[in-house]
């Protein structure tokens, strides 16, 4: 089973005051790591143990190396990291493949089967 983590107001408060934090040692400060939540590190070590996959998917600009980077100071290893920079390529990605399907040697297709594929990748984009 997957389990994702957003960031904001989730794994990283807006405010230190939110909710309680984890200890951040003196070179986390200096380099500017951010707080994250109390019981996070013990949660994602927990789910790891128990043969979970753990993530981050987030709508955060943040670059990949950066919350790689900081939940890694916290001793947190993450499966996969979906920032908001893949959430806007994904979908992309999708009508660039529907367009070479239908640009491709695949154009005998049936029209039934071509929307098909349509409502397929649709639904992924959509929900």
């Amino acid at each position: 089973m997957v389990v994702s983590f957003d960031l904001d107001d989730t794994l990283i408060p807006a405010q230190e005051e939110d909710f309680q934090t984890e200890h951040r040692s003196f070179w986390q400060k200096f380099l500017g790591v951010e707080f994250i939540r109390k019981g996070s590190i013990a949660l994602f070590r927990d789910l790891q143990q128990q043969g979970y996959t753990t993530g981050i998917y987030t709508t955060s600009f943040r670059s990949k190396f950066k919350i790689k980077f900081q939940l890694l100071t916290y001793g947190i290893k993450t499966d996969f990291i979906i920032n908001e920079y893949q959430n806007r390529k994904e979908p992309r990605a999708c009508l660039n493949f529907i367009l070479w399907v239908k640009n491709s040697h695949f154009t005998n297709l049936s029209a039934a089967f071509f929307r098909q594929i349509m409502l397929l990748f649709f639904s992924k984009i959509l929900f």
